[in-house]
């Protein structure tokens, strides 16, 4: 009950058909640069629409990991256009370039910003996957040594507008492994070494409102994503990035950050397998009580309740069908030591490495020091 405890600001709109409410939202800005895939040019034409085409600005390119490349290729659209705001639909990759644009991380950006007084554009993000990047000020940009990641306020959005109905048409099995992504951000806030009671209790809601909402979705028969259920995983994930700007994230990320930015896996599927080792890993070091919390939540063996909650929803459960070749692992286990975040269990690289590769096979070890 000796805490520190920060938080930030964001006008948050949750609801079905929220995402009407953009032109309310934009109409105090001149010009708005939209970054959002071809599945969302409907909403980028009723922005047009009640905007006026000369106030939006569109950009479509986007990728997982946020590449140096199309980072300085949107870079020389905002020079060109100089946008008040940049509204980002879309997952963790959208919001990760709206995010990289307004940290200025491209030559000659920071210095196009300042010209004339201008400030860095303000972001308003309209998440359409269960990234949680929306409540965070952590930025990540990936380059050919990997991926950089870091924090910063000015990447923070300003203005949050969660519709379950814009996810609708989400693939149920990305769906899933989105939500895994949402759950790895729940379950290391409940340890991360600058822990709070505040965070830690909206962590474990967080963790129950997505393991209900992975099993209806494991229930259903669904090519996509039931409104109802994306409804209940949406709030998950909010709760979980908002757990992510609250606290420290610690071997979990530090893994699906070197797993994704090595090797090109799937950022998302890197948490799903990851996440059951990583828990077994810190397991020893934690504190009994938040052991308690976590067998509360997830039952008597925790990482088998995750590992079976990816499964049952169709996403992977082991690095291999990511693309990661078993001679990869040691030079994952390096770069996870290299520049360590904080951590309850100390990085030993034996230990890392034995975890790898029972993540890269999908087996578990022993369940008896859970009991």
């Amino acid at each position: 009950m000796d805490f520190r405890f920060e938080t930030h600001s964001a006008s948050v709109h949750f609801g079905r058909e929220a995402a009407a409410l953009l032109p309310k939202h934009l109409a105090s800005y001149g010009r708005v640069m939209v970054i959002a895939g071809p599945r969302y040019r409907h909403l980028t034409a009723q922005l047009c629409e009640a905007l006026g085409p000369d106030r939006i600005v569109r950009f479509e390119k986007v990728a997982q990991h946020v590449p140096q490349e199309l980072v300085d290729e949107a870079a020389g659209v905002v020079r060109q256009t100089r946008p008040d705001a940049i509204l980002a639909v879309g997952g963790g990759s959208a919001i990760g370039l709206a995010k990289a644009l307004a940290l200025g991380a491209s030559p000659g950006l920071k210095e196009c910003y300042f010209e004339d007084g201008l400030a860095a554009p303000e972001i308003i993000a309209v998440p359409s996957t269960f990234s949680g990047s929306e409540q965070t000020d952590i930025w990540g940009i990936t380059t050919v040594e990997g991926k950089k990641t870091g924090k910063s306020e000015l990447v923070l959005p300003r203005v949050v507008i969660y519709d379950p109905e814009l996810l609708s048409t989400l693939p149920s099995e990305y769906a899933a492994a989105s939500a895994m992504n949402a759950m790895a951000h729940l379950v290391e806030a409940v340890y991360a070494p600058d822990g709070n009671p505040v965070t830690r209790f909206q962590a474990l809601q967080g963790i129950e409102t997505v393991a209900e909402g992975l099993r209806r979705l494991s229930a259903v028969d669904s090519d996509t994503l039931p409104v109802e259920i994306a409804e209940k995983l949406l709030l998950g994930a909010f709760l979980g990035g908002k757990s992510l700007r609250e606290v420290s994230m610690a071997l979990q990320h530090k893994s699906a950050h070197v797993i994704g930015g090595l090797f090109g896996a799937d950022h998302a599927k890197a948490h799903a397998v990851l996440l059951p080792h990583v828990l077994h890993y810190q397991w020893p070091h934690l504190d009994r009580d938040i052991r308690a919390d976590l067998k509360q939540v997830l039952g008597p063996y925790p990482p088998q309740t995750l590992q079976e909650l990816a499964a049952n929803a169709g996403v992977p459960t082991d690095l291999q069908r990511l693309g990661v070749k078993k001679t990869d692992l040691s030079t994952a286990a390096d770069r996870i030591q290299a520049n360590p975040y904080p951590n309850p269990a100390p990085l030993d690289r034996f230990r890392l490495l034995t975890m790898l590769e029972n993540a890269w096979s999908g087996t578990l070890q022993a369940e008896q020091q859970f009991q």
